[in-house]
């Protein structure tokens, strides 16, 4: 998957899949919720994220998330280190706080 190293034998389009469609959703899902408080959706996909951290490894998820993912989606999020070092630690309550910034800049760009 464009320069990212493979820490298992997966098909590149399932890999291109997790990366395109899976890890998009885990951020814009909790935004998109219409009533109500979406922590448990945010829980939901921090453990999403978790998993394929477990599966496709740190270092790959990471360098995904800080080189293209972040820099793409959420230009001038300041705290990007600190979202990939939470997630390692499953920083839940960290993780909380990082998604309510990045959907506040979320509503931002869509409200133009």
């Amino acid at each position: 998957m464009n320069g990212m190293a493979s820490n298992t034998s997966m098909d590149p389009k399932f890999v291109e899949f997790i990366y395109s469609a899976v890890v998009p959703s885990c951020f814009y899902a909790p935004f998109r919720q219409l009533e109500g408080d979406n922590t448990p959706l945010i829980i939901e996909c921090i453990s999403c994220l978790r998993a394929i951290q477990n599966v496709r490894g740190v270092d790959e998820l990471a360098a995904f998330l800080q080189t293209r993912f972040f820099p793409e989606r959420f230009p001038g999020y300041a705290n990007v280190q600190m979202f990939v070092q939470n997630l390692s630690k499953n920083e839940v309550k960290a993780l909380r706080a990082h998604y309510k910034s990045l959907e506040e800049l979320y509503k931002k760009s869509t409200a133009k």
